[in-house]
């Protein structure tokens, strides 16, 4: 869950100047956990 969300912050952040690891953390930030059965 949260692909979506993932590939638009990715794709909104990414080519900015100055862009870095905060644009992957952001995305991270979006993508919830699966949980283990």
């Amino acid at each position: 869950p949260g692909a979506r969300q993932w590939r638009q912050t990715l794709s909104e952040r990414a080519h900015t100047d100055g862009a870095g690891p905060e644009v992957v953390e952001a995305a991270l930030a979006c993508v919830r956990p699966m949980e283990v059965v």
